[in-house]
């Protein structure tokens, strides 16, 4: 004890970091975790982060000649219809300014009960950046119509499917956040998806008549709302 008393009294200056260093209630392996922690949060919120919430693309529909049917007459098959895109879950986003780490730093959740969702983004709004995607789901593309062969004739493209709907979205930003615009640190999208590809027509064999039409594309999804408050 006479020893570390002696060391501290010589060497002032560094009372405070000895103190530290030798504190029974901080181990070295405690400090060097406190230290990641710092830098690997700070490297994430100055860095462009991804919230996807866009659903998968919707089934494509088959092609004639995947389809197996029993029919009277042979006749070239027709493709399917692509599927109707999902919509997008509707979310809740609140958005506030906390102090980490002597930063302000932007606070984003994302939450959506019916869908379980329940996530937190941290933002530093002067270097990093945060997209939200929330598009509805794309429409499946329609199947193409079967050739014509020696027993049977073309047939017609399936149609695409309807693109879904994008997300409602309800977001809640705290007084202290007026910066939104300013650097644009917070990007949203919420557009509908896009309708599926018509299947191609079957083609036919003699010159003199057409191929089989194609399917119609599908339509784009409805954009949802933003409510902010």
């Amino acid at each position: 004890m006479i020893e570390t008393l002696t060391t501290i009294w010589k060497y002032g200056t560094i009372l405070i970091l000895c103190s530290f260093l030798v504190s029974p209630n901080k181990s070295s392996a405690q400090i060097n975790d406190h230290l990641d922690d710092s830098v690997s949060f700070l490297n994430k919120a100055n860095s462009l982060q991804i919230a996807n919430y866009k659903p998968k693309k919707a089934k494509n529909g088959k092609d004639g000649n995947e389809r197996i049917t029993i029919t009277l007459f042979k006749s070239g098959k027709a493709g399917n219809n692509g599927k109707n895109g999902k919509n997008a879950p509707d979310l809740t986003i609140k958005i506030s300014r906390v102090d980490q780490f002597s930063q302000y730093i932007m606070k984003v959740s994302v939450t959506s009960v019916s869908n379980l969702i329940n996530d937190i983004f941290y933002i530093n709004p002067q270097k990093g950046q945060l997209k939200i995607i929330a598009d509805g789901g794309d429409g499946g593309d329609g199947g193409n119509g079967e050739d014509e062969s020696d027993s049977n004739s073309s047939s017609i493209g399936g149609n695409g499917g309807n693109g879904g709907s994008g997300s409602n979205l309800d977001i809640y930003v705290e007084p202290a956040v007026k910066d939104l615009k300013i650097y644009g640190w917070l990007i949203i999208s919420n557009i509908g998806g896009l309708g599926g590809s018509g299947g191609t027509g079957g083609k036919s064999k003699d010159q003199r008549f057409a191929d089989s039409a194609h399917g119609a594309n599908g339509n784009m999804g409805n954009m949802g709302s933003q409510i902010i408050q």
